[in-house]
């Protein structure tokens, strides 16, 4: 299974690296858990949301949102651009996320 993570990599923000750390660990763990006659690991790969345009999506059956203070415009409106139109669209899952700023629901 392939797996992208989508947040705010790469800015030298010790939290939002750590998400990097926890959250390929938690997915390899779920997914050895789940299917444990299954020798694969699950491949994750950690992109930030700045380069999310340029990227190429079609490889991954699922895609995570997270972590952090991630429900917000800026980062909601650029997945919505890339995935609107995408067929078949991944699994879009906010993972660990916050909601910084209450306009989100508005």
């Amino acid at each position: 299974m392939n797996v992208l993570v989508i947040g705010y990599y790469n800015h030298s923000n010790l939290g939002d690296e750590q998400y990097k750390t926890s959250i390929a660990h938690f997915l390899q763990k779920l997914h050895k858990d789940f299917h444990k006659s299954i020798k694969t690991d699950v491949c994750v790969d950690f992109i930030d949301c700045d380069q999310i345009m340029d990227f190429d999506v079609s490889k991954y059956s699922t895609v995570l949102l997270g972590g952090g203070d991630v429900l917000n415009n800026y980062f909601l409106d650029k997945l919505n651009k890339k995935f609107q139109y995408l067929y078949p669209r991944p699994s879009i899952i906010a993972f660990s996320v916050g909601i910084p700023y209450n306009s989100i629901f508005t």
